[in-house]
C-alpha cells in the first residue's frame, strides 16, 4: 500500500507480521493495534463457523458485538492515528463503502485483512 507518508508492503495471511509492520511505522498505536486486529481475528474463526441467527449473541459473541457499529466506530475504539484509520479503511472505498458506512467485516475475510492485504 502507498500513501504519501508510507509505502508499505503486508503478507497475506500473516496477522503477526502486519501488526509488527503497523507497530513499527505507528508505535504510539502498538496496544490498539494490537486489540484491533486480536478482534478481526477472533471475528475470522467466528465466520468459518455456522450462523444460528437464534443463537447467535452467544455463538458468535464478536461478529454480534460489531453488528451495530461501523468500521470507523470499531477502529475508534483502539486507534487514534488518523493516517492509521485511512491506511486500515483503505479498501472501503473500492467497495464503494467508507469507514463511516461499513461494517467491520466487510474488510476482514478469511484470514486477510482486505486494503492491506
Amino acid at each position: 500500500m502507498v500513501t504519501p507518508d508510507y509505502d508499505l508492503i503486508f503478507p497475506q495471511q500473516n496477522p503477526k507480521e502486519i501488526i509488527r509492520i503497523l507497530s513499527e511505522k505507528f508505535p504510539q498505536e502498538a496496544e490498539g493495534i494490537r486489540g484491533l486486529m486480536s478482534q478481526l481475528m477472533n471475528l475470522a474463526q467466528e465466520l468459518r463457523k455456522p450462523i444460528d441467527p437464534k443463537t447467535i449473541s452467544s455463538t458468535h459473541p464478536v461478529m454480534w458485538s460489531m453488528s451495530n457499529q461501523t468500521a470507523a466506530q470499531f477502529m475508534d475504539k483502539y486507534l487514534q492515528d488518523p493516517k492509521l484509520k485511512t491506511i486500515l479503511s483503505a479498501v472501503g472505498p473500492a467497495l464503494g463503502c467508507l469507514p463511516q458506512n461499513s461494517q467491520p467485516c466487510l474488510w476482514w475475510c478469511n484470514g486477510r485483512l482486505y486494503g492491506i492485504g
